[in-house]
Parts: structure tokens; C-alpha cells; sequence
């Protein structure tokens, strides 16, 4: 595997430079849609493209056959957890994460351990890390990316925790803002949880529900 260098992870991170990273690609039959960068732990190229939005570069990974859910041994963490994680700062809200899941991202899978709202470090899905994550700032549709994990099968009742533990959707979110939160936060709230309570008076079921 070639270490992507940091010119190239730089212009998949922040330009979404998809000519750019074509290039390198050609320049050498040892390059891959899988190579992955130098830092500690190392993100593939297709993570790279999650964490600010990158979109035509995904496209362009996906199209030529990277492994979707591929991550380093020692950080389990997948594209579509760092998509459900940075949906907000990167601006793309959802495209990102259906692209994922339309190339058949595991919605269940487990990421890296990270403090949960009960100060346990506990191994979180894509959801778990939206719901972990996200600040309601203005202009996301929190909604649409909620009901986006949730038609891709997203199980609201294991969001993160562990075996003996586990935390369900209301969970993380019940935990995370006090009651002085600002209005639009509590606005954003309100709308989770009342899609989480028509989902679950669904059977949890995406079919029943809409």
C-alpha cells in the first residue's frame, strides 16, 4: 500500500480536487483507490473525502471500486460514520451519506471508542456519531439526515454502549443539553425525538412509518 501524500490528501480534504487526485492515481499501476495517508491512525482516501464534504473525489474512489466501509486495525471508524459525524461542518448534509449507503455502507457498524453521554467510553454507529456529534447549527436539516440512517435500517435502540449497556437514540440525546439550551437547539431536539417516537409507534419500521 502507498502512503498517500499530503499534497493529495489536502487537495481531496480541502479543494475536492477530483482532477487532481485522478492523476495520481494514473501516474503509477502501484497507486489504489485504497492507499491510505500517513497520519496516526491513517484514513483512506474515501474517509479523507468524508471529513469536509468532498463529494466528486467519493464519486470518483467509488466509481473506480474502493472498499467502502474500509478502515486502518486500530481506528474502526468507517466513511459513513466520519460523513454522519461532520455532516454539519462540511455543508453537504445528507448527499454524502446517501452516496455512502448507496454503495453499501454497513449503517450498523461499530466505530471507535468514544466518551458517550454517560462519560463511558463506548464504540458508537453512524447514527450514534450524528447524534453525538451534531450542534443544530443553522442551516442543517437534522431531520433529513435522521430519517436518512433511518430508512438505511439504522437500529435506534443500540446508537452506542456495549453489550451489557447499550444506549438507545433518546439516550444520547436526553444527555446531551441541558435545559438552558439555546432555543434553536431545543427546537432541533424536539424534532428528533418526535421522529424517534413516530418511528417507534411504527415498530420501527421505515415502511410503517412513512
Amino acid at each position: 500500500m502507498v502512503v498517500v501524500p499530503i499534497e493529495i490528501a489536502n487537495a481531496v480534504r480541502e479543494n475536492d480536487d477530483a482532477p487532481a487526485l485522478a492523476r495520481w492515481l494514473d501516474a503509477s499501476p502501484v497507486r489504489t483507490v485504497d492507499d491510505m495517508d500517513g497520519e496516526d491512525p491513517p484514513y483512506p482516501l474515501l474517509k479523507i473525502t468524508a471529513e469536509r464534504g468532498s463529494i466528486e473525489c467519493a464519486k470518483l474512489l467509488l466509481a473506480r471500486g474502493a472498499q467502502i466501509d474500509l478502515c486502518a486495525p486500530e481506528d474502526p471508524e468507517t466513511a459513513l460514520h466520519i460523513a454522519s459525524e461532520c455532516c454539519e461542518m462540511n455543508g453537504v448534509g445528507t448527499k454524502l451519506i446517501d452516496l455512502f449507503l448507496d454503495a453499501g455502507a454497513d449503517v450498523e457498524a461499530r466505530g471507535s471508542l468514544f466518551p458517550d453521554p454517560n462519560g463511558q467510553l463506548s464504540a458508537q454507529t453512524p447514527l450514534g456519531r450524528f447524534l453525538q456529534a451534531c450542534r443544530f447549527p443553522d442551516g442543517l436539516d437534522v431531520a433529513a439526515v435522521l430519517n436518512t440512517l433511518l430508512r438505511a435500517g439504522a437500529d435506534v435502540d443500540a446508537v452506542a454502549g456495549n453489550p451489557e449497556k447499550r444506549l438507545s437514540a433518546e439516550d444520547v440525546l436526553s444527555k446531551r443539553f441541558p435545559a438552558e439550551a439555546p432555543p434553536a437547539w431545543r427546537s432541533s431536539l424536539s424534532n428528533l425525538l418526535e421522529i424517534l417516537s413516530g418511528f417507534r409507534a411504527a415498530g420501527c419500521s421505515w415502511k410503517a412509518y412513512k
